[in-house]
């Protein structure tokens, strides 16, 4: 029987990604931090829980996509739990294809994350657009859910060298 011994250095880390996600949501909330190209809005959780995902475990990958759901959720004008659902999900299989399947690197962190937004944004436009009927559904999808998808994607980068550089610092006890 193994006994638990508590990592410190690992609790570090996990503190600074928790703290990296609040900030994160406070700078996606608060206006006038992040420019507005054109109605389209960066998703900055998506990338940052995706970057965290592929450096955790499974249920740690979890965990951070809940609370960065959460956060999105508490700042949207929805507040219905989607976005903690679903980056729980993706946060999931994101780090189960790290474990199993894709190497910890920057092409595949940009693979996972445009796979991820793809589905989020998807899925979002789907229960909140399409099925509400609102009027030119298409053209939101085209001009406001893509478009922010792929300036989301443009922070995927940072996201992944932020995350790589806390791990760094504060490693993990084999």
């Amino acid at each position: 029987m193994t006994r638990f011994t508590w990592d410190k250095q690992l609790a570090k880390r996990r503190a600074a990604f928790a703290l990296l996600v609040v900030l994160a949501a406070l700078l996606q909330s608060t206006k006038g931090v992040l420019p507005v190209i054109s109605g389209a809005r960066a998703f900055l959780m998506v990338p940052l829980c995706m970057a965290i995902a592929m450096t955790e475990t499974a249920v740690a990958a979890m965990l951070f996509g809940v609370l960065g759901g959460v956060l999105l959720d508490i700042c949207s004008a929805g507040g219905d739990g989607f976005f903690a659902v679903t980056l729980c999900v993706l946060c999931f299989v994101c780090s189960t294809l790290v474990s199993f399947c894709f190497q910890n690197n920057l092409p595949a962190c940009l693979l996972l994350n445009a796979a991820a937004l793809l589905v989020c944004i998807s899925a979002h436009w789907v229960l909140f657009v399409l099925f509400k009927g609102y009027e030119g559904a298409g053209g939101i999808f085209l001009h406001h859910y893509l478009a922010g998808a792929f300036y989301s994607l443009l922070f995927a980068p940072l996201a992944f060298w932020l995350v790589r550089a806390i791990k760094r610092a504060l490693p993990a006890r084999q």
